[in-house]
């Protein structure tokens, strides 16, 4: 027969290991979730946030916008009358793999869900000149190879503004 001080010591010790893998898993979830976005800095990630609109399927009409928030979140906005903005939802995560400033090594990547991987997209980022009656210049993101539902296109993405 086992003495009850070693059986209280087993579960002791089979408790802390069950503590130290928790604490191992839950450190390892928050990387994940939260690792990837220091992969850039905070200010490249404010510099791509905004909302956009996909100038191949947009018309001045339009009341879809995509949204790329700096916490890394990825939504879809549907806007009414006077831009009022009626409904939101989220798609998942984005983020920045790279530097802004690097433009060969830099890459868009978007998850559905924190443990998922991600997909990363090369992309280039530019201005655009305003269009009459529009004064305003606007950010561009053209992102080659975007797979969508359909099919694979480059997604060229022109900032929405209020």
């Amino acid at each position: 027969m086992i003495p009850a001080a070693i059986r209280a010591n087993a579960r002791a010790r089979r408790r802390a290991a069950r503590c130290a893998l928790t604490i191992a898993a839950t450190a390892t979830l928050s990387g994940c979730l939260t690792g990837s976005w220091f992969a850039a800095s905070r200010a490249d990630m404010h510099a791509l946030a905004g909302t956009w609109k996909d100038s191949a399927t947009a018309t001045a009409t339009d009341t879809v916008a995509w949204g790329l928030r700096p916490d890394g979140e990825d939504y879809s906005i549907r806007f009414g009358p006077g831009g009022t903005v009626l409904k939101e939802q989220r798609y998942g995560y984005w983020y920045l793999q790279g530097r802004l400033a690097d433009t060969t090594g830099r890459a868009l990547c978007f998850k559905a869900r924190p443990r998922d991987g991600a997909t990363c997209y090369p992309f280039a980022l530019d201005v655009v000149p305003p269009t009459p009656p529009d004064t305003v210049t606007r950010r561009r993101i053209v992102i080659a190879g975007y797979k969508g539902q359909q099919h694979v296109r480059t997604r060229v993405l022109i900032e929405r503004l209020p």
